[in-house]
């Protein structure tokens, strides 16, 4: 009785942990980047693949990591899910990567994997106690995915951008083994990213995810972001708001800026100084 007791705590207190982690949580986005380099940021195809044997996602910008996957890890590439940077940009922030060992009744680690903006979701994830055998896990906590940045996104749409959705899709499970070990069934932990209203749609009312929220903003197609607007006394490249939104300031009001870089400030107060604005903030 005491072992039935202590295992149905430690369920109870993993499912609060799971419940807590997958929140939509505010990210303060402490790394945003000060500038670009000269010439913009080129984007990179997120590449989308998918295990068949348990349903699980993963995304990468490394086509090496990609091939990888295809030939020796029984991976199925789904294409390019959208166009991400592999450095910072004005106005970005890190998509963080993590992944983590479950059991899918194969005898072996099946890893599933998640992304988020959030950092504080981030150190969330990577101290939730590991994943119990009756829920799926091999006790194995999540961990980063190389340095722990997959790519850079938008935290606000831009000029160009579209939605990233993230989905996610409650765990489901098998029949217990011996020792009370319960595989997970396909799809379970499963993070999806999206920027297809017509997937997200389907994912939703006929595959049992549920939508978290819009983790960021991407592109479409590949482009090149940033390259600093040459903004000097004299030498206007384009009007104030169409350059300061490429630098990924925002609108609070008519003729008002914030600008959360340091080059967006710079150039929305060369703008100020010329009356082509009215305020700047960061």
């Amino acid at each position: 009785m005491t072992r039935i007791k202590l295992i149905s705590f430690v369920i109870l207190a993993f499912l609060i942990a799971v419940a807590v982690a997958y929140q939509p949580i505010p990210s303060a986005h402490t790394r945003a980047a000060a500038g670009p380099p000269p010439d913009g940021v080129p984007t990179l195809p997120f590449y989308r693949l998918y295990a068949p044997s348990t349903g699980i996602h993963f995304y990468t910008t490394d086509v090496n990591k990609k091939l990888e996957a295809i030939g020796t890890g029984g991976w199925k590439s789904e294409g390019i899910s959208a166009y991400v940077l592999n450095q910072q940009a004005p106005g970005t922030v890190p998509l963080y990567g993590l992944v983590i060992s479950m059991n899918f009744g194969h005898d072996r680690d099946d890893s599933v994997f998640g992304y988020t903006t959030s950092e504080q979701e981030e150190n969330q994830l990577l101290n939730t106690p590991g994943v119990p055998w009756p829920l799926g896990g091999w006790v194995a906590r999540w961990k980063l995915i190389g340095d722990g940045i997959s790519s850079y996104v938008s935290p606000t749409q831009l000029p160009g951008t579209v939605p990233l959705y993230r989905l996610y899709h409650p765990p489901q499970f098998g029949e217990a083994d011996s020792v009370g070990a319960r595989p997970c069934l396909p799809s379970s932990y499963d993070n999806f990213y999206t920027t297809s209203e017509k997937e997200k749609a389907h994912a939703l009312t006929s595959s049992g995810y549920k939508f978290i929220r819009i983790e960021g903003y991407v592109w479409p197609a590949a482009t090149t972001v940033g390259g600093p607007p040459k903004v000097g006394p004299g030498k206007p490249v384009g009007d104030a708001d169409t350059v300061l939104l490429k630098w990924g300031c925002t609108r609070p009001g008519a003729g008002s800026y914030n600008c959360p870089t340091t080059a967006g400030y710079e150039a929305c107060a060369n703008y100020r100084a010329k009356g082509e604005v009215k305020a700047c903030s960061t």
